[in-house]
């Protein structure tokens, strides 16, 4: 398979160090063939209200993509169609990548705050 039809989402594994208090993405890591679409979950046991997705290409700051505020949904300006997201509660998001392209291979990232 050549470079084109694979692409490498890789997905960190967030813990907060304070005893079984943690971010959790699932999976951990993605490849996936080019234009299939992708699901990242993200759960937290933090009871935190906000809850965010990030991208983070090759040598680059993470970009916001989507934010949380309890139910509130905000994405940002330049979000690519493609991606959405959704929080069915207050524990759990979902990343959705619909059709990756080449250009949207990076690492994806959640985090959650009060």
């Amino acid at each position: 398979m050549g470079p084109g039809l694979l692409h490498w989402m890789a997905l960190c594994l967030l813990g907060t160090g304070h005893g079984d208090a943690k971010v959790i993405q699932n999976p951990r890591y993605q490849v996936t063939q080019f234009e299939k679409p992708v699901t990242l979950g993200c759960s937290q046991n933090l009871n935190h209200n906000v809850m965010y997705w990030y991208q983070q290409k090759s040598s680059q700051a993470p970009k916001l993509l989507f934010h949380y505020y309890d139910k509130d949904f905000n994405n940002e300006a330049d979000t690519p169609d493609n991606f959405q997201s959704r929080r069915p509660n207050t524990s759990f998001c979902f990343l959705d990548i619909r059709s990756p392209g080449l250009g949207d291979a990076a690492m994806y990232l959640c985090a959650t705050s009060r």
